[in-house]
């Protein structure tokens, strides 16, 4: 799902672009505060959308994205005979897939169960990726670069 964080549609993190009074941000924001926002499980503020000559020389064919995602449906079964998708795993069966089990001393204190869910889930789709068997700190840290740092950047512009 996606969403803008103000009217008009402008507003980004780190921009002003936004013709929305404080007021009106403000209000907007707040809806988006709690057990809303916490249900998404990636935020990702964009600085805009770009040209159509500037997406055709970074654009991916639908066809190398369908051979990407079977390539890893092919590496998760043969790895793990997995068969779902890595949201219906639990926590002890993700943390089960670390490096080493001290990566959970990397995670950040969690107030919310989503977040630290999230984390885990979207850390062992990006090893998956990388058609790696084990969770790696550097998933972690992406996994945290989408699933739980935004969240902060979002709470601080409401304090």
């Amino acid at each position: 799902s996606t969403t803008n964080l103000c009217r008009c549609g402008e507003f980004v993190p780190g921009t002003h672009r936004c013709r929305c009074s404080s007021l009106q941000l403000r209000r907007y924001l707040e809806k988006f505060t709690g057990p809303f926002v916490d249900r998404f499980s990636c935020l990702l503020f964009t600085q805009g959308w770009k040209t159509k000559d500037s997406l055709a020389a970074t654009a991916v064919g639908e066809a190398d994205i369908l051979k990407s995602c079977e390539e890893v449906r092919h590496f998760i079964w043969e790895s793990r005979r997995q068969k779902g998708p890595n949201c219906s795993f639990s926590e002890a069966q993700i943390v089960s897939t670390f490096e080493k089990p001290t990566l959970l001393d990397l995670l950040p204190i969690f107030k919310s169960h989503r977040r630290r869910e999230a984390l885990l889930k979207v850390a062992r789709t990006l090893a998956d990726l990388d058609k790696s068997k084990l969770i790696h700190a550097r998933h972690l840290s992406e996994a945290q670069n989408h699933t739980y740092d935004p969240f902060l950047r979002l709470r601080d512009l409401l304090c």
